[in-house]
Formats: structure tokens, sequence, C-alpha cells
């Protein structure tokens, strides 16, 4: 069975994001794609604003999130695909791990807004409870 082409953008963004390859990982966004996280003035004490844009800062952004967490990866719990006209939206649910021992995570959700060849034009993250395994 052939997968959904909103599915492989996501799974491809998901693989990107684990491998650390920033390069593969902006192929999946236009280039003027916007990303919203609330935690964006802690990873990035100058920005003014919630957000970025632009392949440049987008990849500024996950240049700051992979020197801070070396070891962050994204296990995806749940997709929920909306078709629109012109394009699509994407909910993914998944833990973030911030280190290889994977003993803590934080759950999170984000929300993609595709254009009509698949690529994020808009992602908006919500962080969930953080989680730590008792020593």
């Amino acid at each position: 069975m052939e997968k959904n082409p909103i599915q492989i953008t996501i799974d491809n963004w998901i693989e990107d994001f684990n491998n650390k390859n920033i390069d593969k990982l902006l192929e999946n966004y236009t280039e003027e794609a916007e990303i919203y996280d609330p935690k964006i003035k802690e990873l990035m004490p100058d920005k003014k604003e919630l957000f970025v844009k632009g392949k440049e800062e987008i990849k500024d952004y996950f240049n700051t999130v992979f020197l801070l967490f070396p070891n962050i990866s994204v296990k995806p719990v749940g997709l929920w695909i909306k078709q629109k006209v012109g394009g699509a939206e994407a909910i993914l649910e998944y833990f973030i791990y911030p280190d290889k021992d994977k003993k803590a995570y934080t759950d999170a959700v984000v929300k993609f807004f595709l254009d009509k060849e698949n690529k994020i034009k808009g992602e908006f993250i919500y962080y969930g409870l953080g989680y730590a395994e008792k020593e």
C-alpha cells in the first residue's frame, strides 16, 4: 500500500530531525516557512519573537537545538492528517527525548501546515508535561 505524500513528508521530517541532518530537514520546508515555538526565547535569547521565518532562520533554529541538545530525538505517537484545498494540515504528537538514555521526555504536539507540494509552510509546537524515570 502506498503512503500518503503528507505522511512521507512527516516521516522524512522525523528521520531528518533524529539524524540531525539539517540540510535534509530544510528540504521539507518552503522558502518562507515559519516555525512558532513558545520556547524560542530560551533557545535563542536574542530573538524578539516566538517564531523563526525563512530557511536561514530555520537553519539557525535547528543548529541551536542540536547544539544545546546533541542527543535529542523524537518518537512519534500519533499523526492526524486533514486535506484542504491547496494543501493540508497534519498534527503530530511525539515524545521529545533530550538525552540518549531516554529516561526523561516531554510530550509535544506540532501542527504542520503544508502547501500543495506537501512542503511545510507553517509549524506550531505545543509542549505538554515532562516525565522522568525515578531512580
